[in-house]
């Protein structure tokens, strides 16, 4: 599923919403030839255009949030594609959207089997990582067999990867404090979907109901953030050690896709001189550092902010053109990057006059 899937969905809507302008733009014989007046829909075309726009809802949903690049969404894709064939079930009174219907419902089980459906041979990437995805992690939308297939492979999975880890860890030193022993030890697998004392555990925990609402509710979000070597960097909120993992699996092409269109943007006739090297480093760059969407000159912090530098100016008796200095303009910048500097002439025809109107009317009230 691609973004551009939706452009018959968003057509269509606009069209449904254009309805009574558009008939009586054809309906009126001084716009409309009389000969032209075939252009107008019958009312059952338009009523097929309204369970058309209901029929293709879910999909420019699913399409939408599968194309999201700050949360999770390998896990999500399971439950979404079955989500979407019991959206072809809906019944529909006209016959060109129950054949629409059994098309698509056709369509996605030949597509996405792979995806939903738990194989003993295959990669299974999708059913694992919404096994671990607290959201998913009772795999409904597998079979009974098939959730304890499920299960038992990822703890066979888990074990794995723990013996090679241990093998690779260094001993502990002997002076140091196991704090691991008198606790019963857990499995990996324990550690991932969480052992059954903790969810009893939980289940006493007032505050538990409400984190598990919150990410239920909520995309899977990379939500803590912490700082590594003056870098913001995001981690995800994954159980155990499948995290970092997991969020780098997107569920469809759309990411690389954009990239590759940013790519092509910056790749042009007039810079086609660029190395290798240099079109790695430019694409990385623009993905990487967005510019951040500037505060409106009328918003209320960017007109106190400005209000301030009136103020710093007449009472310093600072020239107008300290608001072109370079050295004032990196410090605006450094406080508050989202503020736009106006021009010395914005200063002496509103903001001065602004603050010498404010500054007298407080001086006569007192």
């Amino acid at each position: 599923m691609y973004p551009s899937d939706g452009i018959a969905f968003y057509m269509i809507k606009r069209l449904l919403e254009q309805r009574w302008p558009v008939t009586a733009t054809l309906s009126d014989p001084e716009v409309t030839k009389a000969t032209k007046h075939y252009l107008d829909m019958r009312a059952d075309q338009w009523s097929i255009l309204g369970d058309l726009h209901h029929a293709l809802e879910p999909f420019e949903q699913a399409t939408v949030f599968l194309s999201g690049e700050a949360y999770v969404t390998v896990s999500v894709m399971p439950p979404l594609v079955k989500g979407l064939q019991k959206s072809t079930q809906k019944a529909f009174e006209s016959a060109p959207i129950a054949t629409f219907q059994t098309a698509a419902a056709a369509e996605i089980a030949s597509r996405w089997k792979v995806e939903t459906t738990y194989d003993e041979d295959g990669k299974n990437v999708c059913i694992f990582t919404a096994a671990l995805d607290p959201r998913f992690r009772k795999l409904k939308f597998l079979s009974t067999d098939d959730i304890v297939k499920v299960k038992i492979k990822l703890q066979t999975l888990a074990l794995d990867a723990r013996r090679v880890r241990v093998r690779e860890e260094p001993d502990s030193p002997s002076g140091q404090l196991d704090h691991s022993r008198g606790q019963k030890p857990k499995s990996v697998l324990d550690t991932l979907l969480g052992s059954d004392e903790e969810e009893e555990m939980e289940d006493d925990d007032p505050a538990h109901d409400q984190r598990e609402d919150a990410v239920r509710n909520e995309p899977f979000q990379r939500t803590k953030t912490h700082s590594n070597g003056g870098m913001k960097m995001k981690q995800s909120s994954l159980p155990g050690c499948c995290g970092e993992i997991l969020s780098c699996c997107p569920a469809t092409s759309t990411p690389s896709e954009r990239l590759f269109s940013a790519a092509g943007t910056i790749v042009s006739k007039k810079r086609a001189s660029l190395t290798k090297e240099h079109v790695d480093m430019l694409t990385f760059l623009h993905k990487t550092f967005k510019r951040k969407e500037k505060l409106p000159q009328n918003s209320e912090k960017a007109k106190k902010i400005t209000a301030k530098i009136a103020e710093f100016i007449a009472m310093d008796d600072q020239p107008l053109s300290v608001v072109e200095n370079v050295g004032f303009r990196r410090l605006m910048e450094h406080l508050e990057p989202r503020y736009e500097l106006p021009s010395r002439h914005y200063f002496t025809e509103k903001a001065l006059p602004s603050f010498t109107t404010s500054f007298v009317a407080t001086c006569k009230l007192c």
